[in-house]
């Protein structure tokens, strides 16, 4: 259900923008007049019961653990299926109206995973535009009344039923079979682009994408049928269903008066949503700066990156809860950084097996290091956002702000 949110929010940006003009953080063109106005009085409303929801860290939070809950019990754990996971996890970290930042994200991962030089970057966001926008513009009449209907049932603290769901599968079927054919066609198309490392990897996602998608074409023909379960969509202990489940639906009320019901934070994934509610912070990795510490008292840590955090925490004075979302920011990046180093190293190890030396082991070499970059740009960019107005003067030289 979430992807094909996703699309449609996708889409919705790029038949009323067009595709962006480059790579990675190229803006969206001057709006078009592609949709008809109907279609985005209807997306509108669906976006004001999005904002609906309350603060975008918590519903992050829930997302995030009913996400790990559904890759556990469906056995999706190869590293493709973990790739999936970091994908759909970091798009879904960007609120859904920062269209942008979520395509950004999408195939800035992509982009790193494949290690795409600009041209191929360019291609696969350019042909992704393209069948996100044919997608919207072909179901969004169907599909924006079912995604509001979504939205806003949560946002009111009921529990979904299987009448509901059932009525959503049936009317979303086309539309996730022609996303499906659809970008299919666009991975295709990319492959004869690819060098034979590139597409080992691709094929090998590829199939691993077809195994879920499967399973989830087989458990939508049951939701189609009334056979829906919570531990489908990993909330079976999602507090809005418990209690949905144990109140009679004259108990169940709507929001309350100051903003949309928020349940309590889910049993499983609760460090996440924890970490949104500026609960407890995780430990930070061996030598960072724990909350509460000051910087003096760690160890010096022989990751740079990790430095750059707890110097960056150090000016900026940041409380628990913010030194917890900057070590999970940091935890993010350097996670897929020693992943790419590790693919560099086999990479380079299969080319030398195969003769291939110096000039070859130069160039994957750069683009190694460029996706590294852009990931330590990345970790930046969500520091950033953490000072608050005050912290920012307080930081300043003193005669600064004169």
């Amino acid at each position: 259900m979430r992807w094909l949110l996703t699309i449609v929010l996708a889409g919705a940006a790029c038949a009323q923008n067009g595709p962006p003009e480059g790579p990675r953080g190229g803006r969206m063109r001057d709006p078009g007049e592609e949709a008809p106005r109907p279609l985005f009085e209807q997306f509108r409303t669906m976006m004001r019961a999005v904002r609906e929801l309350g603060p975008w860290e918590q519903q992050h939070a829930y997302i995030q653990s009913a996400l790990t809950d559904v890759y556990q019990q469906n056995g999706w754990t190869s590293e493709s299926d973990q790739f999936s996971f970091q994908l759909i996890d970091a798009v879904h970290s960007v609120p859904p109206w920062d269209f942008q930042g979520r395509m950004d994200t999408l195939f800035g991962l992509v982009s790193d995973r494949y290690l795409l030089d600009e041209e191929q970057e360019q291609m696969l966001r350019e042909r992704s535009f393209e069948a996100l926008r044919d997608v919207f513009m072909a179901h969004a009449a169907d599909a924006l009344p079912v995604f509001t209907e979504f939205v806003q049932t949560r946002a009111s603290g009921v529990g979904f039923t299987p009448e509901q769901v059932a009525r959503w599968a049936q009317t979303l079927a086309p539309m996730s079979e022609t996303a499906r054919r659809r970008f299919t066609g666009v991975m295709n198309e990319m492959l004869p682009t690819l060098d034979p490392t590139q597409q080992e990897l691709l094929r090998s996602d590829m199939a691993a994408a077809e195994r879920r998608l499967e399973r989830v074409t087989e458990m939508r023909q049951r939701w189609a049928q009334g056979q829906w379960s919570p531990s489908d969509w990993g909330l079976d202990r999602d507090p809005i269903q418990q209690r949905a489940a144990i109140q009679r639906p004259a108990d169940v009320t709507a929001a309350p008066e100051d903003g949309a019901a928020q349940p309590p934070l889910p049993a499983r994934g609760e460090r996440a949503a924890g970490a949104a509610e500026g609960g407890s912070p995780e430990p930070a990795p061996a030598g960072a700066v724990e909350p509460g510490r000051r910087a003096s008292a760690a160890a010096a840590d022989p990751d740079p990156w990790a430095r750059h955090v707890r110097e960056f925490i150090a000016k900026y004075g940041l409380d628990d809860a913010q030194q917890q979302s900057a070590w999970a920011a940091y935890r993010s990046v350097a996670q897929r950084r020693d992943l790419l180093r590790k693919r560099q190293q086999q990479q380079e190890e299969a080319a030398a097996r195969r003769g291939g030396v110096g000039a070859a082991n130069a160039s994957l070499g750069q683009r190694y290091d460029a996706a590294v970059e852009r990931l330590f740009g990345q970790l930046k960019k969500r520091l950033e956002g953490l000072p608050t107005r005050a912290q920012r003067r307080a930081a300043e030289p003193a005669g600064a702000a004169s």
